[in-house]
């Protein structure tokens, strides 16, 4: 999920009074911690940037921003579903204070609902779901993408397949397709279908007590989304931005067990993006170290070693063996062995 806190709602700035003492050096502080956070990935700096939000009292737009981006934060990055559930649930009712129809509500229901169906708690799911869905109709709102009306219809899909409601399992996956097929553009299609996608993904690996016919399913259903984002990718934004979904193809099929296929994508992401370092370095070694999950779990270590050290030797002569990437990406090689279960080798 995106952390668009830059993308402060309209309506807000509109409704809601700033109310800062100080305000230029107090904004400035809540600003800087904001983009720390988002960009380090940092739960501290968004729980600070809540802190000086706070002083301004619960009518601060910035406190339900900086709310919701560490619930985010919290049960994406850290998985640590309880404190995320309690950020979320803060930020519900921070908003429900301004209104009870509060579009923004509709975020925080879906992330909460997210999280009690990776828990099994179907039920408080389903009705923070329905209730998301209602708050869209009544806003007549069909161009949200903070999730897409898609993603509430997928996760209420997943909500009733899962449990064997096949009548209304079949009713809001038609509601889904219905949404994604009034996206006609490549970018805005192709975002939907990432969305999709990552819904679906997420949860058949992480909850841990569906029946494995029903995650196969998920899985396959997750897969054909993602094939047809990165298709839409390569369409709108090039070769590179197509390799760059086709990664997340590759861990799809690693779910299922298709080693031999997700290898073959992932080794042509990792050669486009050495061919052009720096620029693409952010996707190289990600793109290495799951690649190198497949070829341990095949106990294939000599291959391992062979392609860290190609890597690393690209690396050296582009940036130099002294410098703090070359020493940052040898510690990132070692830590891949650790994660691998193969510590001797690091």
């Amino acid at each position: 999920m995106q952390l668009g806190w830059l993308k402060i709602p309209a309506i807000l700035l509109v409704i809601l009074p700033f109310g800062w003492a100080g305000a230029e050096e107090t904004q400035a502080s809540w600003s800087r911690l904001m983009m720390e956070g988002e960009h380090k990935d940092n739960l501290n700096k968004y729980l600070a940037a809540i802190k000086i939000a706070e002083k301004s009292g619960e009518n601060n737009p910035r406190l339900h921003i900086a709310l919701h981006n560490a619930g985010v934060l919290c049960a994406w990055r850290y998985k640590n579903l309880d404190r995320a559930e309690e950020l979320f649930k803060r930020d519900i009712a921070v908003l429900e204070k301004i209104s009870v129809d509060f579009p923004d509500i509709v975020s925080d229901c879906y992330e909460l609902a997210n999280i009690y169906e990776w828990q099994g708690r179907y039920k408080e799911a389903e009705a923070l779901l329905l209730r998301a869905v209602a708050l869209r109709k009544k806003w007549e709102d069909l161009q949200s993408n903070d999730p897409f009306n898609a993603e509430l219809y997928a996760s209420l899909y997943t909500i009733y397949y899962v449990q064997g409601n096949e009548a209304k399992a079949n009713e809001w996956k038609s509601q889904m397709l219905k949404s994604l097929a009034l996206w006609h553009s490549d970018r805005t299609r192709g975002e939907c279908l990432f969305k999709i996608d990552n819904n679906l993904y997420k949860y058949a690996t992480r909850c841990k007590k569906i029946d494995p016919a029903k995650r196969k399913h998920l899985l396959e259903m997750a897969l054909g989304f993602s094939m047809q984002s990165a298709t839409c990718n390569r369409r709108c934004y090039g070769e590179w931005s197509g390799e760059v979904a086709d990664i997340d193809v590759a861990g799809i099929l690693m779910a299922l067990g298709r080693l031999a296929e997700s290898e073959r994508i992932l080794r042509r992401a990792l050669s486009m993006a050495e061919e052009d370092l720096p620029g693409k370095k952010g996707y190289a070694f990600p793109t290495l170290a799951r690649l190198a999950t497949i070829l341990c779990s095949q106990h294939r270590l000599n291959e391992v070693e062979q392609l860290q050290d190609d890597y690393l030797a690209k690396i050296a002569n582009r940036f130099g063996k002294t410098s703090d990437t070359y020493i940052g990406e040898v510690s990132g090689c070692g830590e891949i062995w650790g994660n691998e279960k193969y510590p001797e080798r690091a």
